[in-house]
């Protein structure tokens, strides 16, 4: 990536800068754009994204369920789900409605959540929203996190005593060291070949739903005219 390299303000414009003409090549550290797809994409990818821009809106503006649901999005989530050797998968617009969202579906009132303590807000909050009666173990910490498991268990329901409906842990993935059933997500990571990467090494773990992201992994373009002239 080629940055533009910016001078110190001089003392009598302060907040302001002085670009220069000098230009620096380096790595690209602030944005999501790490594997450098949106530069070379009129190269890799032109014909594909002009066909597909020209068949579908760039944008649904509505759920799966109200009709923003399109034969491409049941296409990329069998290959999904192919690449990872998993039955089937879902595609979010958004990382962080698909945990906000996704954990009510799975669990609710009279459930139990065990939370990695560095858990994204996206699951804090998604765990909240459910209902479920939530719990919070130490990352990294298998011997904290069967303690709370072993009391849960033995306890039951606060209150009434009664066995859990579920249980659900919820890990931070990654350097995640948990033998349970558990839903494990990995945010920052580059792409999904990093997902099957990981999938391979952690085949001692039952994992009942993996998220992860490919936002660092493709290309965006933003710009009606650029997209469409291929500027």
């Amino acid at each position: 990536h080629t940055l533009c390299v910016c001078r110190d303000p001089p003392p009598r414009a302060p907040g302001a800068c002085r670009p220069t003409k000098e230009e620096k090549v380096c790595l690209n550290l602030g944005s999501y754009n790490y594997l450098g797809f949106a530069d070379d994409w009129k190269v890799t990818c032109k014909k594909d994204v002009m066909r597909v821009v020209q068949s579908y809106p760039v944008a649904m503006c509505s759920s799966f369920a109200q009709g923003g649901y399109t034969a491409m999005h049941e296409a990329l989530e069998r290959r999904v789900a192919g690449y990872v050797g998993k039955p089937a998968a879902m595609i979010f617009n958004m990382g962080y409605a698909t945990n906000f969202l996704g954990i009510p579906a799975l669990i609710g009132k009279g459930c139990l959540i065990l939370s990695d303590s560095l858990n994204h807000t996206s699951i804090v909050n998604g765990s909240r929203s459910s209902g479920a009666t939530i719990r919070v173990f130490k990352h990294n910490d298998p011997a904290n996190l069967e303690a709370l498991l072993r009391q849960a268990i033995v306890q039951g329901q606060e209150r009434t005593h009664t066995s859990w409906k579920k249980i659900l842990i919820m890990v931070r993935g990654g350097q995640a060291r948990v033998r349970a059933r558990a839903l494990c997500t990995r945010v920052h990571t580059r792409s999904v070949v990093a997902q099957r990467t990981v999938l391979y090494f952690i085949l001692w773990v039952d994992v009942c739903v993996y998220v992860c992201t490919c936002v660092r992994a493709r290309g965006g373009v933003a710009g009606g005219g650029h997209l469409q002239h291929g500027r």
